[in-house]
């Protein structure tokens, strides 16, 4: 599957590099408060899936501001809106990341 748009902006290192499920495939942008990648999602027993991670430095998060961001998404139904599917830490606890379904 190919996605439009790789504007060849320097990605950061990937900070989900030891989660066997997922696999880096592009860096999509970054924001004030952290980054969005494509990644290739292979979880035992589903079909591969492309998803974004939004990932944010821990030092960084306002845990208020994620809560009420996680709360709203979940509460969306929308064709032009991704679906929330996870919330959690990269292995080293370093980051934070939410994955959405595309």
């Amino acid at each position: 599957m190919a996605f439009p748009g790789n504007n060849q902006v320097s990605a950061p290192p990937d900070p989900l590099a030891g989660d066997p499920t997922l696999t880096f495939a592009q860096h999509l942008g970054t924001g004030s408060f952290g980054n969005v990648a494509l990644y290739l999602r292979n979880a035992p027993g589903l079909p591969p899936e492309y998803v974004a991670v939004k990932y944010l430095p821990c030092r960084q998060v306002d845990y208020n501001l994620i809560r009420r961001e996680v709360k709203s998404h979940c509460s969306l139904n929308h064709p032009h809106v991704v679906l929330f599917k996870r919330l959690g830490l990269t292995p080293d606890r370093r980051f934070l990341y939410m994955v959405r379904l595309i």
